[in-house]
């Protein structure tokens, strides 16, 4: 099915991108929670650290994403306003992703705030 589709002038309008759209947010939470998961798989650590390692990455991913999607013109660059608002709501869900996928990782790993600082 997704062979037979035509090609279109602009990117963002391809059938096959906004119908996977929806799930990228998803697969952000899984990619990022491997991350972290691989992160934390040989600590033990508090939420706080956790928080703090999702800001991260959320920052690094929105100067990432202006850079590679905004700054540097490519058949995928989009303009500020198409990028940020165009693609509302699912960049910002994705953003939400990155940003709770270390926290994630960690609830689901039964890691306690208590045992901050301890290695195993």
């Amino acid at each position: 099915m997704i062979g037979h589709m035509p090609p279109t002038a602009e990117p963002m309008q391809n059938q096959a991108y906004l119908l996977s759209e929806r799930f990228l947010p998803l697969l952000n939470l899984i990619v990022w929670g491997l991350f972290a998961w691989v992160y934390f798989r040989r600590r033990v650590t508090a939420r706080e650290e956790a928080l703090l390692l999702g800001a991260f990455w959320l920052v690094a991913a929105i100067v990432v994403d202006y850079v590679g999607f905004v700054l540097i013109k490519n058949p995928i660059s989009l303009s500020p306003h198409d990028f940020y608002v165009g693609q509302f709501p699912w960049i910002y869900l994705i953003y939400v992703a990155v940003f709770f996928a270390p926290w994630c990782a960690v609830a689901l790993g039964g890691v306690e705030a208590g045992d901050k600082g301890r290695q195993r």
